[in-house]
Protein backbone atom coordinates (compact mmCIF):
# COMPACT_ATOMS: atom_id res chain seq x y z
CA UNK A 1 0.00 0.00 0.00
CA UNK A 2 2.91 2.41 -0.51
CA UNK A 3 1.75 5.84 -1.65
CA UNK A 4 2.99 7.40 -4.83
CA UNK A 5 2.56 11.06 -5.64
CA UNK A 6 3.79 13.38 -8.35
CA UNK A 7 4.51 16.17 -5.87
CA UNK A 8 8.07 16.71 -4.68
CA UNK A 9 8.96 14.86 -1.48
CA UNK A 10 10.76 16.72 1.28
CA UNK A 11 13.04 15.05 3.77
CA UNK A 12 15.66 16.42 6.14
CA UNK A 13 18.09 14.35 8.13
CA UNK A 14 18.78 15.31 11.74
CA UNK A 15 21.36 14.41 14.33
CA UNK A 16 19.02 14.02 17.31
CA UNK A 17 17.17 10.72 17.77
CA UNK A 18 14.43 11.95 20.09
CA UNK A 19 11.55 12.42 17.65
CA UNK A 20 10.96 12.24 13.94
CA UNK A 21 9.09 15.55 14.08
CA UNK A 22 12.51 17.24 14.23
CA UNK A 23 13.08 16.49 10.57
CA UNK A 24 9.85 18.13 9.45
CA UNK A 25 10.47 21.14 7.25
CA UNK A 26 8.22 24.17 6.91
CA UNK A 27 6.93 24.08 3.36
CA UNK A 28 4.16 25.93 1.56
CA UNK A 29 1.32 23.85 0.21
CA UNK A 30 1.82 22.74 -3.42
CA UNK A 31 -1.95 22.87 -3.89
CA UNK A 32 -3.08 25.83 -5.95
CA UNK A 33 -6.38 27.15 -7.29
CA UNK A 34 -8.47 24.93 -5.03
CA UNK A 35 -12.14 25.74 -5.42
CA UNK A 36 -14.60 25.49 -2.57
CA UNK A 37 -17.14 22.69 -2.80
CA UNK A 38 -20.22 24.31 -1.41
CA UNK A 39 -22.40 25.40 0.14
CA UNK A 40 -23.70 22.05 1.34
CA UNK A 41 -22.92 19.03 3.49
CA UNK A 42 -20.38 16.39 2.52
CA UNK A 43 -19.06 13.13 3.96
CA UNK A 44 -15.91 11.39 2.75
CA UNK A 45 -13.93 8.29 3.78
CA UNK A 46 -11.07 6.37 2.23
CA UNK A 47 -11.54 2.74 1.17
CA UNK A 48 -11.67 0.18 3.98
CA UNK A 49 -8.31 -1.34 2.95
CA UNK A 50 -6.65 2.06 3.44
CA UNK A 51 -7.79 2.51 7.04
CA UNK A 52 -5.00 2.65 9.67
CA UNK A 53 -4.37 -0.52 11.66
CA UNK A 54 -4.00 -0.92 15.39
CA UNK A 55 -0.56 -0.63 16.90
CA UNK A 56 1.33 0.31 20.04
CA UNK A 57 3.28 3.58 19.97
CA UNK A 58 6.33 2.16 21.80
CA UNK A 59 7.11 5.19 24.00
CA UNK A 60 10.79 5.66 24.76
CA UNK A 61 9.95 5.45 28.46
CA UNK A 62 8.77 1.84 28.07
CA UNK A 63 11.81 0.38 26.34
CA UNK A 64 9.47 -2.25 24.90
CA UNK A 65 11.24 -2.36 21.53
CA UNK A 66 14.61 -3.32 22.99
CA UNK A 67 14.29 -4.50 26.60
CA UNK A 68 15.06 -8.20 27.11
CA UNK A 69 15.91 -11.16 24.90
CA UNK A 70 12.29 -11.51 23.71
CA UNK A 71 11.94 -7.89 22.61
CA UNK A 72 11.29 -7.22 18.90
CA UNK A 73 14.81 -5.85 18.34
CA UNK A 74 16.53 -8.74 20.15
CA UNK A 75 14.58 -11.24 18.05
CA UNK A 76 15.31 -9.28 14.89
CA UNK A 77 19.07 -9.30 15.59
CA UNK A 78 19.04 -13.09 16.07
CA UNK A 79 16.86 -13.58 12.99
CA UNK A 80 19.14 -11.57 10.69
CA UNK A 81 22.29 -13.12 12.17
CA UNK A 82 20.86 -16.60 11.72
CA UNK A 83 20.02 -15.90 8.10
CA UNK A 84 23.09 -13.88 7.10
CA UNK A 85 25.80 -14.41 9.76
CA UNK A 86 25.65 -10.64 10.40
CA UNK A 87 24.19 -9.11 13.55
CA UNK A 88 22.71 -5.66 12.72
CA UNK A 89 22.87 -4.50 16.35
CA UNK A 90 19.37 -3.03 16.41
CA UNK A 91 18.80 -3.82 20.09
CA UNK A 92 21.85 -1.93 21.32
CA UNK A 93 21.24 0.98 18.93
CA UNK A 94 17.65 1.32 20.11
CA UNK A 95 18.66 1.21 23.76
CA UNK A 96 21.16 4.04 23.27
CA UNK A 97 19.45 6.26 20.72
CA UNK A 98 15.79 5.90 21.66
CA UNK A 99 16.35 6.02 25.40
CA UNK A 100 13.98 7.86 27.71
CA UNK A 101 15.17 11.38 28.54
CA UNK A 102 12.24 12.62 30.62
CA UNK A 103 9.92 13.63 27.76
CA UNK A 104 6.80 11.55 28.36
CA UNK A 105 5.28 12.14 24.93
CA UNK A 106 8.44 11.04 23.11
CA UNK A 107 8.13 7.75 21.27
CA UNK A 108 7.19 6.10 18.00
CA UNK A 109 3.72 7.50 17.32
CA UNK A 110 5.09 8.94 14.07
CA UNK A 111 6.31 5.48 13.01
CA UNK A 112 2.97 3.90 13.88
CA UNK A 113 1.04 6.58 12.00
CA UNK A 114 3.13 6.12 8.85
CA UNK A 115 3.39 2.32 8.95
CA UNK A 116 -0.33 1.87 9.63
CA UNK A 117 -1.18 3.32 6.23
CA UNK A 118 1.95 2.47 4.23
CA UNK A 119 2.03 -1.26 5.05
CA UNK A 120 -0.34 -4.20 5.18
CA UNK A 121 -1.26 -5.24 8.70
CA UNK A 122 0.30 -8.47 9.99
CA UNK A 123 -2.50 -10.60 11.38
CA UNK A 124 -0.73 -13.74 12.58
CA UNK A 125 2.43 -14.72 14.43
CA UNK A 126 5.20 -16.11 12.23
CA UNK A 127 7.97 -18.56 13.03
CA UNK A 128 11.03 -18.43 10.81
CA UNK A 129 11.73 -21.99 9.61
CA UNK A 130 15.49 -21.33 9.42
CA UNK A 131 16.11 -19.84 12.87
CA UNK A 132 12.96 -21.03 14.68
CA UNK A 133 12.41 -17.49 15.98
CA UNK A 134 8.76 -16.50 16.40
CA UNK A 135 7.63 -12.97 15.74
CA UNK A 136 4.30 -12.11 17.34
CA UNK A 137 1.91 -9.66 15.69
CA UNK A 138 3.16 -6.95 18.06
CA UNK A 139 6.80 -7.83 17.23
CA UNK A 140 6.14 -7.44 13.51
CA UNK A 141 4.31 -4.15 13.98
CA UNK A 142 7.17 -2.90 16.15
CA UNK A 143 9.63 -3.59 13.33
CA UNK A 144 7.40 -1.81 10.81
CA UNK A 145 6.92 1.14 13.16
CA UNK A 146 10.68 1.54 13.61
CA UNK A 147 11.26 1.03 9.88
CA UNK A 148 8.85 3.88 9.05
CA UNK A 149 10.15 6.22 11.76
CA UNK A 150 11.11 8.77 9.10
CA UNK A 151 9.57 8.15 5.67
CA UNK A 152 9.68 10.40 2.65
CA UNK A 153 6.90 12.87 3.32
CA UNK A 154 5.02 16.02 2.47
CA UNK A 155 4.53 18.50 5.33
CA UNK A 156 1.94 21.23 5.82
CA UNK A 157 2.05 23.73 8.68
CA UNK A 158 4.72 24.40 11.27
CA UNK A 159 6.09 22.37 14.17
CA UNK A 160 5.49 24.40 17.33
CA UNK A 161 8.58 24.44 19.54
CA UNK A 162 7.39 26.35 22.60
CA UNK A 163 6.64 29.42 20.49
CA UNK A 164 3.28 30.02 22.14
CA UNK A 165 -0.25 28.78 21.35
CA UNK A 166 -1.01 28.73 17.65
CA UNK A 167 2.44 29.93 16.56
CA UNK A 168 2.78 29.09 12.88
CA UNK A 169 0.12 26.38 12.97
CA UNK A 170 -1.42 25.15 9.75
CA UNK A 171 -3.51 27.87 8.14
CA UNK A 172 -7.26 27.23 7.89
CA UNK A 173 -7.20 27.48 4.08
CA UNK A 174 -4.28 25.04 3.82
CA UNK A 175 -6.04 22.71 6.29
CA UNK A 176 -9.05 22.71 3.96
CA UNK A 177 -6.87 22.27 0.83
CA UNK A 178 -4.91 19.29 2.17
CA UNK A 179 -7.92 17.53 3.66
CA UNK A 180 -10.15 17.80 0.61
CA UNK A 181 -7.33 16.97 -1.82
CA UNK A 182 -5.74 13.91 -0.19
CA UNK A 183 -8.71 12.37 1.61
CA UNK A 184 -11.48 13.77 -0.56
CA UNK A 185 -9.97 13.49 -4.05
CA UNK A 186 -7.14 10.95 -3.79
CA UNK A 187 -8.74 8.74 -1.15
CA UNK A 188 -5.54 8.64 0.93
CA UNK A 189 -5.36 9.12 4.71
CA UNK A 190 -3.38 12.04 6.07
CA UNK A 191 -1.54 12.35 9.38
CA UNK A 192 -1.75 15.21 11.84
CA UNK A 193 -0.43 16.49 15.12
CA UNK A 194 -3.63 17.14 17.02
CA UNK A 195 -1.79 19.39 19.50
CA UNK A 196 -1.17 23.06 18.78
CA UNK A 197 1.52 23.30 21.47
CA UNK A 198 5.04 21.84 21.68
CA UNK A 199 4.17 18.17 22.49
CA UNK A 200 3.35 16.06 19.44
CA UNK A 201 0.46 13.58 19.21
CA UNK A 202 0.45 12.03 15.74
CA UNK A 203 -2.90 10.74 14.53
CA UNK A 204 -4.35 9.40 11.26
CA UNK A 205 -7.28 11.05 9.47
CA UNK A 206 -8.98 8.81 6.87
CA UNK A 207 -12.47 10.37 6.90
CA UNK A 208 -14.36 13.60 7.50
CA UNK A 209 -17.75 15.26 7.26
CA UNK A 210 -18.10 18.89 6.31
CA UNK A 211 -20.82 21.54 6.40
CA UNK A 212 -20.22 24.67 4.31
CA UNK A 213 -22.48 27.69 4.80
CA UNK A 214 -22.39 30.78 2.59
CA UNK A 215 -22.12 33.90 4.76
CA UNK A 216 -22.00 36.43 1.93
CA UNK A 217 -20.54 36.71 -1.54
CA UNK A 218 -17.18 34.88 -1.60
CA UNK A 219 -17.30 34.18 2.15
CA UNK A 220 -18.06 30.77 3.71
CA UNK A 221 -18.19 29.29 7.20
CA UNK A 222 -17.05 25.67 7.45
CA UNK A 223 -17.57 23.09 10.17
CA UNK A 224 -15.42 20.00 9.65
CA UNK A 225 -15.57 16.86 11.75
CA UNK A 226 -12.51 14.65 11.41
CA UNK A 227 -12.41 10.91 12.13
CA UNK A 228 -9.14 10.80 14.07
CA UNK A 229 -7.51 7.40 14.69
CA UNK A 230 -5.00 6.85 17.48
CA UNK A 231 -2.47 4.24 18.56
CA UNK A 232 -3.06 1.63 21.27
CA UNK A 233 -2.01 2.65 24.75
CA UNK A 234 -0.56 -0.80 25.47
CA UNK A 235 1.11 -3.53 23.45
CA UNK A 236 -1.46 -6.01 22.20
CA UNK A 237 -1.97 -8.75 19.63
CA UNK A 238 -5.26 -7.20 18.54
CA UNK A 239 -5.76 -6.49 14.85
CA UNK A 240 -8.15 -4.38 12.82
CA UNK A 241 -8.82 -0.70 12.38
CA UNK A 242 -7.25 1.60 14.98
CA UNK A 243 -9.64 3.19 17.52
CA UNK A 244 -10.82 6.70 16.73
CA UNK A 245 -12.53 9.79 18.05
CA UNK A 246 -14.26 12.70 16.34
CA UNK A 247 -12.71 16.16 16.45
CA UNK A 248 -14.55 19.27 15.24
CA UNK A 249 -12.89 22.29 13.62
CA UNK A 250 -14.52 25.55 12.51
CA UNK A 251 -13.11 28.17 10.17
CA UNK A 252 -14.04 30.81 7.60
CA UNK A 253 -12.86 30.77 3.98
CA UNK A 254 -12.70 33.64 1.53
CA UNK A 255 -12.70 32.98 -2.21
CA UNK A 256 -12.10 34.98 -5.34
CA UNK A 257 -15.03 35.70 -7.71
CA UNK A 258 -14.64 32.30 -9.45
CA UNK A 259 -14.61 30.34 -6.18
CA UNK A 260 -10.90 29.68 -5.62
CA UNK A 261 -9.94 29.84 -1.94
CA UNK A 262 -7.58 32.72 -1.21
CA UNK A 263 -7.41 32.77 2.59
CA UNK A 264 -8.87 31.31 5.76
CA UNK A 265 -9.37 32.14 9.44
CA UNK A 266 -9.78 29.75 12.35
CA UNK A 267 -12.93 30.02 14.48
CA UNK A 268 -11.98 27.15 16.79
CA UNK A 269 -8.95 25.40 18.22
CA UNK A 270 -6.81 23.93 15.47
CA UNK A 271 -4.16 21.23 14.92
CA UNK A 272 -0.45 21.96 14.58
CA UNK A 273 0.31 20.40 11.22
CA UNK A 274 -0.64 17.79 8.59
CA UNK A 275 1.80 15.40 6.95
CA UNK A 276 1.59 12.73 4.28
CA UNK A 277 3.98 9.73 4.29
CA UNK A 278 4.93 8.69 0.78
CA UNK A 279 7.45 5.84 0.99
CA UNK A 280 10.07 4.28 3.31
CA UNK A 281 13.29 6.20 3.74
CA UNK A 282 16.31 6.67 6.01
CA UNK A 283 17.38 9.28 8.54
CA UNK A 284 19.71 9.53 11.51
CA UNK A 285 16.78 9.14 13.91
CA UNK A 286 15.76 5.73 12.55
CA UNK A 287 17.38 2.52 13.71
CA UNK A 288 19.77 1.83 10.78
CA UNK A 289 19.78 -1.93 11.28
CA UNK A 290 16.05 -2.27 10.62
CA UNK A 291 16.43 -2.62 6.88
CA UNK A 292 13.65 -2.70 4.32
CA UNK A 293 15.01 -6.01 3.00
CA UNK A 294 14.53 -7.97 6.22
CA UNK A 295 11.24 -6.32 7.20
CA UNK A 296 9.91 -7.07 3.72
CA UNK A 297 11.21 -10.64 3.96
CA UNK A 298 8.96 -11.24 6.96
CA UNK A 299 6.00 -9.72 5.09
CA UNK A 300 6.65 -11.97 2.10
CA UNK A 301 6.92 -15.07 4.27
CA UNK A 302 3.54 -14.19 5.78
CA UNK A 303 2.19 -13.67 2.26
CA UNK A 304 0.80 -10.25 3.14
CA UNK A 305 -1.16 -8.76 0.22
CA UNK A 306 1.01 -6.59 -1.99
CA UNK A 307 4.34 -7.87 -0.62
Amino acid sequence: MNFSNSATTRLRSVATPDAMVKLFSDEASPLENVAINGPGEFKVAVASESMPWRGYWFPHSSGRLHHGIESPMAKFDRFVEGRSAFNPGTQSWEKINHAYHGTNWSGHCNGWAAASILREEPRAAWTDPFTNITFSIADQKGLMIERDYCPNLLFFGHRNRDEGPGAGDIDAAEFHHVLTYYVGQLGKPILMDKMSTSPVENRVVPAYSMKITEVSANLYDVETKLQVHEYDKKMTEDVGVAPFEERTYRYRLQTDPVGHIIKGQWHSANPDFFWVPLSPSECESKNPGVSEHWVTTIGKELKLPGW
